[in-house]
């Protein structure tokens, strides 16, 4: 796989078995972003950062989230991260 010069990032599969099973056992994160989480959740790393992403299953319309149910599902998974990840305490928050 080529690089075409960005930064590329790993991630032990223990540790992101760990993360995914935490996001989807999450309620409350799927009261707010809608079931099944695995259809709504993307996590990514960009630039040595944890990225959140909200997505709308094709054939579903999108769910509009106020700004503070937003920030909520963001937190949740940062603190999932921060709580599967050894070392991560000083990894910045989740985007």
């Amino acid at each position: 796989m080529g690089n075409s010069g960005g930064f590329q990032a790993g991630i032990r599969l223990d540790y992101l078995l760990r993360i995914t099973g935490a996001i989807l056992a999450n309620k409350e994160l799927e009261s707010i972003l809608g079931s099944p989480l695995d259809k709504h959740v993307v996590l990514l790393v960009k630039d040595g950062r944890f990225q959140f992403n909200i997505l709308t299953p094709f054939g579903e319309e999108k769910k509009p989230l106020k700004s503070e149910e937003e920030a909520r599902a963001r937190k949740i998974v940062e603190d999932i991260v921060k709580a599967n990840y050894p070392g991560s305490e000083g990894i910045p928050e989740v985007r």
